[in-house]
């Protein structure tokens, strides 16, 4: 059985605050925060995973799955299934 696990679920998207200026108006950019994060999965090899994150913040958000250390290549949604 393949043991799956969340280590670092990463979305691309800007962690600093900023200030953007429209006219006369200033507006906050909220900062992107994972409201609801993965859950670890266990699949049977051969058998399909399927995991996914929710977030907030000023859209658009931009996510990135990762196995180990190494960035999962075209998995840039919210879910991916593995």
């Amino acid at each position: 059985m393949a043991d799956f696990r969340v280590i670092r679920p990463i979305r691309a998207a800007r962690l600093l605050l900023q200030y953007v200026v429209f006219g006369a108006v200033m507006l906050q950019a909220a900062v992107p925060v994972i409201t609801v994060p993965p859950s670890p999965q266990r699949a049977s090899v051969g058998s399909m995973a399927t995991f996914s994150v929710e977030a907030s913040g000023t859209a658009p958000l931009s996510y990135a799955w990762f196995k180990g250390a190494m960035q999962i290549e075209g998995a840039t949604a919210p879910t991916h299934t593995r």
